[in-house]
């Protein structure tokens, strides 16, 4: 009786454990130790309290490849519920099919170059790390791909592209400007598309700050809101702060807090329509912990 039994018990707890832990299927998984051969990694840790009233943290990991071109990033965002861990441990043989080798997340890369790509934020990328013999995966990771450039063009550059040398725009100006297009951009509903000029869609560079004696550039994203059922992973780190030769050290990841499945029982860090949209207005960011004074 129990040998019949116990194999039920197995998956049920199989289920619950992918069921609390990990929303999204897993079709690319990276090793932490093998990205400092595709580029400089630069990493940071994000505190969630301040933004959004629940103490969660971040884990940031760019990636530079040596031609400057270029930043990887992984967003190790948090857990569900009172799991608050970002990472668990994981059997290497159940994730062996899916691991990435250097090659491959160089040909992710060097697929930006190509006009025709066009890049999708991926929530079904994961990163393994090692500590004290053991392994862990990431049980959420946002992956995003973006183009650094200084050459000075118009206030809004297209494809992802992060320009430090782009005129300065704010949240608070496109809105004067462009009322009709920028309510898709409100968070205090809940299925929009934009109302108007759909090349206002990208990057803007906001202001220019000093962090740590070092100088950095603010930025924020045009995008709207319009998924009803489902993370809007579109938006993805939607206001960054990007320092040269550091990567991204901070920013703000809305679409994660705004939306929550039915099978996600986290309510203490769902953050209201409200706050979210004052945030955005203030263009406030979260700053990696370590550049804080």
């Amino acid at each position: 009786m129990i040998l019949k039994i116990l194999p039920i018990i197995t998956l049920l707890v199989s289920y619950s454990l992918q069921s609390i832990s990990q929303h999204f299927p897993i079709h690319r998984v990276v090793f932490l130790d093998s990205l400092s051969k595709v580029g400089e990694v630069c990493s940071y840790t994000l505190n969630t309290k301040e933004l959004y009233g629940a103490k969660r943290s971040i884990n940031l990991f760019n990636v530079m490849p040596a031609d400057g071109q270029e930043i990887l990033l992984f967003s190790v965002l948090p857990s569900s519920g009172h799991l608050q861990e970002n990472w668990e441990k994981v059997n290497l043989d159940s994730i062996r099919d899916k691991v990435l080798s250097v090659y491959d997340i160089k040909a992710f890369i060097d697929k930006k170059s190509d006009p025709e790509y066009k890049w999708q934020n991926s929530l079904n990328w994961a990163i393994v790390k090692k500590e004290f013999g053991e392994f862990y995966i990431s049980k959420n990771c946002l992956t995003e791909l973006f183009t650094i450039s200084n050459h000075k063009p118009s206030a809004v550059d297209p494809n992802r592209t992060i320009n430090t040398q782009a005129a300065t725009t704010t949240m608070r100006e496109i809105r004067q400007k462009e009322p009709d297009a920028f309510e898709s951009m409100d968070p205090r509903g809940d299925y929009k598309f934009l109302q108007a000029n759909s090349n206002l869609r990208g990057f803007y560079f906001s202001r220019k700050i000093k962090i740590a004696s070092m100088d950095a550039y603010q930025f924020w994203t045009f995008a709207d809101w319009n998924a009803v059922d489902s993370w809007n992973i579109n938006r993805g780190i939607d206001r960054f702060v990007y320092i040269p030769g550091k990567g991204i050290v901070g920013g703000s990841y809305d679409f994660w807090f705004k939306f929550r499945p039915a099978m996600v029982e986290d309510n203490d860090v769902f953050v209201s329509g409200e706050r979210l949209w004052n945030n955005m207005l203030e263009e406030k960011v979260m700053l990696a912990e370590k550049l804080k004074k």
